[in-house]
């Protein structure tokens, strides 16, 4: 995701832009605490989507926290994220390029 800007109101952070791409597809991704997160920063940050010609908007993956305020301004669940997990403890030894 390239050109991502940074919005600021008050104390609450998102990154904002286009997702992956996409002309029609914003995407949001709160910065903040979920404690700080409110309605009405992400109203305005959506506001600022919608400004910019994106008619529907993506998150990054949110904590529970999060999905309560986002759930009060109207967003749905579109997917649920499966984390991949890999026990470090029995590794092999990776080979050092350039030594034999």
């Amino acid at each position: 995701m390239n050109g991502l800007d940074l919005l600021t109101f008050g104390t609450e952070q998102y990154r904002i832009g286009s997702w992956r791409g996409h002309r029609d597809t914003g995407y949001l991704a709160p910065l903040t605490a979920p404690e700080n997160i409110s309605r009405a920063g992400l109203d305005r940050a959506r506001d600022r989507l919608a400004r910019r010609g994106y008619r529907q908007v993506l998150t990054a993956a949110l904590t529970a926290a999060e999905q309560s305020v986002f759930h009060s301004a109207g967003f749905t669940v579109h997917e649920r994220l499966h984390l991949l997990r890999h026990d470090l403890v029995d590794l092999p030894d990776a080979p050092i390029k350039g030594f034999r």
